[in-house]
């Protein structure tokens, strides 16, 4: 029954490792999102699929967005369920078919973003 006293410690080894794959995630991803930034090219996408959330109190909303773009290559490249923030009065603007503002890496188009400022989709 000795074994009960490093319960502890085998409980917490997965919530750490998860806790850790989530930053080192979120750094690696920041370093591409700035990556990308500064050797960009700016296209438009267009708009295939739009899912709004629920808005909230101060007039920004969730939506989830799949797109597509066309490179400099000719090449067609699509992301799909992209979630982003918007202003609730713009969100007529975000229908199938409208066009919207995506960065891709100038040597790598499948590393894409969104063109954001302040966290919101700049249209």
């Amino acid at each position: 029954m000795t074994y009960w006293k490093y319960i502890n410690y085998v409980l917490a080894v997965p919530f750490l490792s998860v806790f850790l794959f989530m930053i080192l995630r979120s750094i690696k991803n920041n370093q591409i999102a700035r990556q990308i930034r500064n050797d960009g090219v700016y296209v438009n996408g267009t708009i295939t699929a739009v899912v709004p959330g629920a808005p909230t109190t101060n007039g920004l909303v969730n939506i989830t967005v799949d797109y597509f773009f066309v490179d400099n290559s000719g090449a067609i490249v699509s992301k799909e369920k992209v979630l982003t923030v918007v202003k609730t009065m713009d969100l007529d603007k975000y229908q199938v078919g409208a066009t919207i503002p995506v960065i891709y890496l100038r040597v790598d188009s499948a590393k894409h973003i969104l063109k954001e400022t302040k966290g919101i989709l700049e249209k």
